[in-house]
């Protein structure tokens, strides 16, 4: 043979690493119906003329496993003049080589001049822009992405930090699958990802893969504890009581394939206990604690995941309120129930619309609170436990204390605080100081009644004492009522109208008699 053209074009200085490049070797003498067929062998350049196969000498074979079958030789004789053979690749430390030519095992002597040389350039490159990344427990398979990989394969090796690859097995130029590695115990998330081909030919990528830490789906627990969910459709519900100590189940993946003493939480809380399950299941003796949607936490092994809104206490659940509550507040109000927290979140008792002056936590099941000014009657009891949104409401469950009238005095226009209690008609400006208890520590818009007919006003003056102006009335005894709020409170016989009196008597004719006197009433 006299020359040879890679790629349709001259003998290039370098070609690829991983081969592939197309030779066509011209000569003479290139029988194609030679069953033996022909060869391109590259032998290492500083080994001068070392002989293939022979221990020691460097070289590479382009009838050699570095090639695909459908380029791998040996090669056919287009005709007497030529033949093609492929570049095999190249995977020794030094790269420059020259090319030979064989008969199969036969060498065919260049003619005319020495023999060609070339350098075999390139590694392999790890592609930066790809996700590696794979599960902290490893076996899994992944992508290993890249270029410069080989056109067979070559042996190659992965390593993951440390650690080989369980396997590595060739894709294509661009692609390795490998089963990676366990991620050790207190090691690095983030590591170095190395791939090579040769102990000449590799690709680094420093912190170029990615070991995936568990990730926490839920917090949930059987409804009820005693169903066997092997055995019987159990439901499964989200929340628990705010004593806490039900079991409840962390879900997700990742969690390992052995107990690595993973620990939980929930709403911030360590649970109680943490029992490793499966890779995907924790279990998790709830701690006490208090309001809705908490967050789930799981840490393995130094790896943390979190799910948001995951987990809601029971609310509290007030069943029983006792105490009257004075209209002047300070009274103690009592609260029974359930899920008002195993321990003192900041529980806070309110009484219809008005918060507690002061509330005390004693118990998962007992709130006191020392209750605030107010009038009404059959007031709803609410426990906020923590959080504005962990509210419980037991309605219609205490009252203030009803008015109570102990006396009326009549003051006539003056301020009243004159004695009797005899009403002058009204003609008059008559006013009525009505004195007793609990008509409010403000004017929770007061009125007064006298008999049946109301007050034309009514004023309050303090929680023993209100202003009425007198209604028009006759002659008799009458019943003093006033309502504060929706209550109300009533003296009999309090009040009396002055009876009718006759002064004198005028006879007229054809006009009848005029009488005069007071007390006649204030209409006909």
């Amino acid at each position: 043979w006299v020359s040879a053209s890679v790629d349709g074009g001259a003998w290039p200085e370098e070609v690829a690493y991983v081969g592939g490049a197309e030779i066509v070797v011209f000569g003479g003498g290139f029988d194609p119906d030679d069953p033996v067929g022909y060869s391109c062998v590259f032998v290492d350049a500083a080994q001068g003329s070392c002989t293939p196969g022979v221990a020691g000498c460097l070289s590479s074979n382009s009838s050699g496993h570095t090639l695909p079958e459908g380029l791998r030789g040996p090669a056919k004789a287009a005709g007497w003049g030529n033949f093609t053979c492929f570049a095999p690749a190249w995977l020794y430390e030094r790269r420059a080589a020259y090319l030979r030519v064989y008969r199969g095992d036969e060498l065919i002597e260049k003619a005319y001049s020495t023999g060609l040389s070339t350098t075999f350039a390139g590694d392999p490159v790890l592609d930066p822009q790809h996700n590696h990344n794979g599960p902290s427990k490893g076996s899994a398979l992944v992508s290993v992405v890249g270029s410069g990989f080989g056109l067979n394969d070559l042996s190659l090796r992965v390593r993951i930090g440390d650690k080989v690859c369980e396997a590595s097995e060739w894709s294509s130029d661009t692609a390795v699958q490998c089963k990676i590695p366990r991620k050790p115990v207190g090691g690095n998330k983030q590591v170095d990802l190395v791939l090579s081909v040769s102990p000449y030919r590799k690709a680094e990528l420093p912190l170029g893969f990615n070991y995936d830490g568990p990730k926490i789906n839920g917090v949930s627990r059987l409804e009820d504890p005693a169903c066997n969910s092997t055995t019987a459709n159990c439901t499964i519900v989200s929340n628990g009581p705010s004593l806490g100590g039900e079991t409840v189940t962390l879900t997700g993946t990742q969690f390992m394939t052995f107990d690595l003493s993973p620990r939980g939480t929930v709403g911030g809380t360590g649970c109680e206990a943490s029992v490793w399950a499966s890779d995907t299941s924790v279990f998790c003796k709830l701690p006490s604690g208090a309001g809705v949607q908490k967050s789930g936490t799981i840490i393995v092994a130094d790896d943390e995941a979190e799910v948001t809104q995951a987990f809601s206490y029971d609310r509290p659940s007030p069943r029983n309120g006792s105490g009257l509550m004075s209209t002047r507040g300070g009274a103690v109000v009592n609260a029974t129930g359930a899920d008002f927290g195993g321990a003192d979140y900041s529980a806070r008792l309110r009484t219809g619309g008005s918060a507690c002056v002061a509330s005390q936590w004693f118990s998962d099941t007992a709130v006191q609170c020392m209750s605030a000014a107010g009038v009404g009657m059959l007031r709803s009891l609410v426990v906020t436990g923590g959080e504005h949104t962990n509210v419980g409401t037991l309605t219609e469950a205490v009252a203030y204390q009803a008015p109570e009238v102990w006396a009326a005095e009549a003051a006539g226009a003056s301020p009243p605080d004159v004695g009797g209690v005899n009403l002058a008609p009204l003609g008059q400006v008559t006013m009525v100081l009505v004195t007793g208890g609990s008509f409010g520590q403000a004017g929770y818009t007061p009125a007064a009644r006298v008999g049946g007919s109301a007050a034309e006003e009514t004023v309050w003056v303090s929680d023993s004492s209100v202003v009425a102006r007198a209604p028009r009335g006759l002659a008799g005894t009458r019943l003093v009522v006033v309502t504060s709020g929706v209550q109300q409170g009533t003296k009999v016989e309090a009040l009396s109208y002055d009876a009718p009196s006759l002064l004198a008597g005028h006879a007229k004719v054809d006009e009848g008699v005029q009488s005069e006197g007071y007390a006649f009433s204030g209409s006909g």
